[in-house]
């Protein structure tokens, strides 16, 4: 599997090239932004509120949990499974640290900074 990375300003791309490097069968499988300006998922860029990633996003309204590789989450939907569609914030040190939203082929990823803002954005295809 041979897999390239392009870097840009504010935006990294992860480009499957095939078995064999071949261009025509390649896909994109990671897209990470750090743009202020442009978005790649429903109108978020960095620097927007962790509560408007919440409310672009279907939410429930869970109580925090202990998980045994994340350590204290909220799941946000879904159930306790974490890899099949299901979305959650995980903690570091009582403060949310990231938002992640779990698809059938795709995982969005929302790094928050101590200010409750987002630092970074993710999108990973799961399905390479």
């Amino acid at each position: 599997m041979f897999i390239t990375t392009r870097d840009y300003s504010d935006f990294s791309i992860d480009l499957y090239l095939g078995e064999n490097k071949n261009r025509t069968e390649g896909f994109i499988t990671n897209i990470v932004s750090l743009s202020k300006t442009e978005s790649i998922v429903k109108g978020i860029v960095v620097g927007d509120s962790m509560d408007k990633v919440l409310t672009t996003f279907f939410s429930e309204d869970n109580e925090p949990i202990s998980d045994d590789y994340y350590g204290d989450i909220k799941i946000l939907y879904g159930d306790e499974d974490l890899y099949n569609k299901c979305a959650y914030i995980i903690y570091k040190d009582d403060t949310p640290s990231i938002i992640k939203y779990v698809g059938e082929t795709v995982v969005l990823i929302f790094t928050i900074d101590s200010d409750n803002n987002v630092s970074k954005i993710e999108v990973i295809e799961t399905a390479v």
